[in-house]
């Protein structure tokens, strides 16, 4: 009897590898340190700036920055770069009115970190760990030195008891970064991939937000980035 030959089973197609995921924040993650009042290789740039006569004529358009600066964020997220250090208002008022500014129309979070890297956001109720999303968030946090806003500190009370001794962070999207970074190197040129610190501070203008006061190694360069394309259109008319 002839035999019965089986049929050569089908080869399955090998399946994709699966894409890979954004690095998690980590204490050792990229930040840019926030002081409350300028660092004080700031004083005499900023008040050359408050006596000029027109202290923001020189502003980057930042829309045409933004491109570049999503490929700065990805190199810094990978842990290259220059330090980055910004200064907040040193007034109470002022330090308010930027808080609730990057907040309303620039989508800034609040969170805390702990030593091993998980985040709890303090502005939205919950108490669970936040799973941030890294490809609307960038992964360049802030840490707040010096003193916080009072808003700040009444969302400290919201610090979950699974987050003992974390530290505040505030967190932006995308966007935000790319525009600040595309700005900088815009600015600098050529020498921002040399630069080993960068010192600057906010300035609120016109219900928007700026960049000015940029010292890059400790040497003043002209200039003011202009971070209103990074906000929604009904902010940059504020």
């Amino acid at each position: 009897m002839p035999a019965i030959q089986s049929a050569p089973e089908p080869q399955s197609a090998p399946e994709p590898e699966p894409a890979p995921e954004p690095e998690p924040l980590t204490p050792s993650s990229p930040v840019i340190e926030e002081q409350t009042a300028p660092p004080r290789q700031l004083a005499d740039v900023l008040a050359a700036e408050a006596l000029s006569e027109s202290p923001m004529a020189a502003i980057v358009p930042a829309n045409e920055a933004m491109q570049e600066g999503r490929t700065l964020l990805r190199i810094l997220e990978h842990g290259s770069g220059p330090s980055i250090e910004i200064a907040w208002p040193s007034s109470m008022s002022d330090r308010e009115r930027l808080y609730a500014t990057f907040r309303d129309c620039f989508g800034m979070r609040v969170a805390v970190m702990t030593d091993a890297g998980v985040l709890y956001a303090l502005d939205d109720g919950s108490r669970d760990a936040w799973d941030i999303d890294l490809d609307t968030y960038s992964g360049f946090v802030r840490h707040p030195e010096g003193r916080m806003t009072a808003t700040e500190r009444g969302l400290l009370r919201n610090v979950p008891a699974a987050a003992p001794g974390a530290r505040l962070v505030r967190i932006f999207p995308r966007r935000v970064d790319a525009v600040l970074l595309g700005g900088l190197q815009a600015l600098i040129g050529s020498g921002y991939g040399e630069a080993g610190s960068i010192r600057a501070a906010y300035r609120y203008v016109a219900g928007s937000v700026a960049v000015t006061g940029i010292l890059i190694d400790g040497r003043s360069i002209g200039g003011s980035i202009d971070l209103a394309a990074s906000a929604p259109r009904r902010c940059r008319a504020a």
